[in-house]
């Protein structure tokens, strides 16, 4: 009765919180043997790319490469990030790859490595992204509490990982007890859900924690007369956040000068 109850909780915390990246049938059901597994897992890769849920057939793509790996499931992963999510980097690398599989027929390849070249000189043509500018300081007299409350709300999402990363590892535990073959595989599903919404909730909320901070370095640095403390450069701040989707899920950039 206590493991039922235990389960049933951490079922409720993760349909909460993961509800947009579970959305796929569940693996326990794909067949045992590696060549119809990875012949399952493409095929709902195929209806998740078709109904525009682009990270759920990544992911599908690449554990079906990893039940049998194939070229076309690399290529198939390149096609998405390079036509679907505009991220030429992780599509170069997922074409050399699949340019690069010993099962590559000469037409894939041929398709790979043209897709590359095209890719890298459109690279060279466009220009750097424009750095993100932080609002301008509160006039004298005022508080700011804009850095306060990113760097409040990272602190929040950071918590809700480090919960996500407890209720993880008390999966882990069931898993290990468990002794029929189906309930292990239903186990690591979910322990695997768990485990990419736990880092997927500390990355964003450490991203975000850090840009409160500098945020807040920001205001201080422009404001000398008001705190009596001179800037240690007069040169301007630029401060850089870069969303990015990468396989399984998606992460914070947060970078720039001061």
């Amino acid at each position: 009765m206590i493991r039922t109850s235990s389960r049933f909780a951490r079922a409720v915390v993760v349909a909460a919180l993961a509800a947009a990246l579970s959305a796929g049938p569940a693996a326990a059901d794909a067949p045992e043997d590696p060549t119809a597994r990875a012949e399952w897992l493409s095929s709902q890769a195929e209806v998740a790319f078709s109904e525009e849920r682009y990270a759920d057939a990544i992911r599908l793509y690449l554990d079906a490469w990893e039940a049998a790996p194939a070229a076309s499931m690399l290529y198939n992963v390149a096609f998405i990030y390079d036509r679907r999510l505009d991220d030429p980097e992780l599509a170069i690398n997922y074409y050399d790859r699949a340019a690069a599989s010993p099962d590559a027929d000469p037409d894939l390849k041929s398709k790979a490595r043209a897709r590359i070249a095209a890719l890298k000189a459109d690279g060279d043509k466009l220009p750097d992204p424009p750095p993100f500018e932080p609002p301008p300081p509160p006039p004298p007299g005022e508080t700011n509490f804009g850095p306060w409350v990113v760097a409040a709300s990272g602190g929040g999402l950071l918590v809700g990982g480090v919960v996500m990363a407890f209720v993880a590892s008390g999966t882990q535990s069931d898993f290990e007890s468990a002794r029929s073959v189906s309930e292990k595989r239903s186990l690591q599903d979910q322990g695997r859900t768990e485990a990419l919404i736990a880092d997927l909730l500390m990355g964003t909320g450490i991203a975000a924690i850090g840009a409160g901070v500098i945020w807040m370095i920001v205001d201080a640095g422009a404001e000398p007369a008001r705190t009596g403390v001179a800037p240690v450069s007069s040169a301007p701040s630029a401060l850089h956040v870069e969303p990015r989707v990468i396989p399984g899920g998606a992460a914070l950039v947060v970078g720039g000068t001061l």
